[in-house]
């Protein structure tokens, strides 16, 4: 990890990986299979403010619906970075996109 993020290579890694697991979930739809799928994302590229539409472009080529992707953010992620975050996941979130936390209770938000 530390390597692609010291080369700037982040996004193009999640792209690749946004592609893949919307492959496989395409295979499997073709297959009958509505299995739903998710990705972990980099709090940084929440930021990008063409997230919304390379997402929405791998699910429409592979002619998906949306509510088959999940996007796990960390709960850090919702304390540090909601500001500018907000935007781009309510885009996402609108697509029908689901949106999920992930580590929830190991951080600010623990329950113990």
């Amino acid at each position: 990890m530390p390597r692609i993020l010291r080369h700037g290579l982040m996004r193009p890694v999640t792209d690749l990986v946004v592609k893949k697991v919307l492959d496989d979930a395409a295979r499997w739809m073709a297959m009958g299979l509505d299995v739903p799928v998710a990705v972990n994302l980099f709090a940084p590229l929440l930021r990008d403010l063409q997230l919304r539409e390379a997402v929405s472009s791998v699910l429409r080529e592979r002619d998906l619906p949306a509510r088959i992707l999940t996007i796990e953010i960390t709960e850090d992620l919702v304390f540090d970075e909601v500001g500018r975050a907000t935007g781009v996941l309510q885009q996402l979130r609108d697509d029908g996109v689901r949106i999920a936390i992930d580590d929830f209770g190991s951080g600010y938000s623990a329950l113990s």
